[in-house]
Order: C-alpha cells, then structure tokens, then sequence
C-alpha cells in the first residue's frame, strides 16, 4: 500500500495573481519556500487518488477501487463526489494502520445518494445505481456518503471561485429543481431512502458534513501572501458565513441520524469560532477554494475518530 503524497509542481506562467515567476521556469528568488509549498498543495495527489477516480470511467466498465488487502475486516466504502476522492489520503491511511478494506466509488459531481440527477451534471442516477449494486454484492460494514452538498441545495453564492458557473441543482424523477427550496425537499427524501436502502444491508452508515467551502482559491492566495508577508491568520471563511450557509443542509442531515448512522464533521477540526483555517504546517489544507488538498484531508483525521474507533471493533452484525 502506497500513501505517499506525489508533489507534481505545475507549470506556470510567468506571472499568476502577483506572484514572482522566473522567466527561465524556475521560481524567483523573492518566492518564500513556504509560497513554493503552498503552490504545490495545489497539484499534489496519491497514486490512489489517481488510480481510483471513477470520474471517466464508462458504467459498464465501473468496479469500485480497493485498498487493503482482499481477506481483511472490517470494510469500508467511501461514496461520493470528488470531495469522496479528496479523502482518499486519509481513508487509505486509515485502511493501512487500521488493517481495513477501503473501496472507493467517487465520481466528480455526483452526489452519493440513489436516484440523484444533478442539473448540467453528468449521468449520475446511472453511476449511483453502479455503486450501490456493488455496495450490496460487497456488504460492507461501513459506508461513507461524502459531497459538496451545497453547491447542489443551496446553489451558488454571490463571489468566490465559483462565480460564473451555472447551477447545478439536485434533481430527482419526481422534481427537477431550479431553486433551493426544491433542492432541499429532494435532498431530504434522497438521503432518507439512501440510508434506508444502506441500513437494510446491514451496514452502519457515515455522513459527512460538508468541508467549509473558501471564497478563494488557497494555495494561490496563500502563496500571494507568503510573498507579500502577510497574516495568513487572518485568512479563511468566517465560520458564522459557514454555517449560515450548512444550517438547512446539516438541519436534513440530523434528521436521519439515529443507531447505526451518524454524522463526522470536518468543520469540527478546521474552523474556530470566528475563521475556518485555510493552513497548517506550512500546507495549504485546500487544493482550490473547496476541496481539500491531499495534506488537508489527513490533517482533518480527528474529525474521523468515531470511524477509527469502529474499524477496530468486530464487524456489526448483519
């Protein structure tokens, strides 16, 4: 098992965003190393990361992607859209120490819930339907649902990265959303029916709330900052905006929770309550404004200790 992070450096421009390029492509002088790191953060992945992102892969060709090793217990599959992948690092380190069998099915803009369409997205239904048929020829004992919620509910906000883009709204058969309220009514039926229909296979279910999306990209801003001396300190979302934003989303969420599902909270770990950080260490936690980099999602491990604590119990009956 390789959990080794892969720095790969981006080829940039001579100029990005205030920052001080050499013009023979190596970094200027004036660039802090820590700038150097944070540039990185952007761009570095695990081979797993790699090897499992299910993103364009054909239907009739998708099998989940294991890590660990094939007679081992407990099991764990990690759902979801690319913030699943984001958290590939983590659940591989997981599946290393812990002695676990990890399967990942995570595809970019697709929400881990039966019967999901995302509004401009790709064939979701198909893809979650591929999944959960292998979720129940696999019976595991430990599903995880892992999304960027809000940016399928709530719709997109007013500044940030994301400006510019066009909705994405969560759709089912019976409602084909363009607001947030519509949104949020299918949310609340899809995750009912998908921890129900998770729960009858005898597996205990893990939703996670959302990261904290930032309304910059990071590793540039940190970067830019680093050269400038700034206080990174004072960087990262209010955490008053962030919760304002999760309220009706983590409101859903709660109301599925009971024995055998429950809620892991990243925001637990990387926000205070005035800011959610945006670094440590000299790494950016973010690999834009909203994903976690691959440092990032195993620097948030505390928030996963209900998790850690369930892998090394005997496996729940079924």
């Amino acid at each position: 098992l390789v959990t080794k992070v892969i720095t790969v450096y981006p080829a940039f421009p001579t100029k990005i965003q205030g920052l001080s390029i050499d013009q023979a492509g190596g970094f200027s002088a004036r660039l802090p190393e820590s700038a150097i790191q944070y540039l990185a953060d952007d761009t570095a992945q695990t081979p797993n990361q790699i090897a499992c992102n299910l993103t364009l892969i054909p239907l009739d060709e998708l099998t989940l992607c294991r890590t660990g090793e094939t007679e081992l217990i407990p099991t764990v599959v990690n759902w979801g859209d690319s913030h699943g992948l984001a958290l590939i690092p983590l659940l591989d380190q997981f599946a290393d120490r812990e002695e676990a069998r990890v399967f990942h099915g995570a595809r970019s803009q697709c929400l881990p819930l039966i019967g999901a369409e995302v509004y401009n997205g790709p064939d979701c239904v198909g893809f979650n339907a591929q999944v959960f048929k292998q979720i129940e020829e696999l019976h595991p004992d430990h599903v995880m649902l892992t999304g960027r919620w809000a940016f399928y509910i709530e719709g997109l906000e007013n500044s940030g990265p994301d400006l510019g883009e066009r909705p994405s709204w969560l759709m089912d058969e019976q409602t084909k959303s363009r607001t947030p309220e519509q949104a949020r009514a299918v949310f609340a039926r899809l995750l009912a029916d998908t921890v129900d229909q998770l729960r009858g296979l005898g597996a205990e279910v893990w939703i996670v709330r959302q990261v904290p999306e930032q309304l910059f990209v990071v590793p540039r801003r940190l970067a830019i900052g680093a050269q400038n001396g700034d206080d990174l300190n004072s960087l990262g979302r209010p955490a008053s905006d962030y919760w304002s934003r999760q309220r009706l989303i983590n409101e859903v969420i709660d109301s599925v929770i009971e024995d055998g599902v429950r809620a892991i909270d990243p925001a637990a770990v990387l926000c205070d309550p005035s800011r959610c950080r945006v670094y440590a260490d000299q790494h950016s936690l973010y690999k834009d404004g909203d994903h976690l980099s691959a440092y990032g999602a195993v620097w948030i491990e505390a928030a996963f200790v209900q998790l850690v604590d369930a892998l090394k119990l005997p496996p729940p009956a079924k």
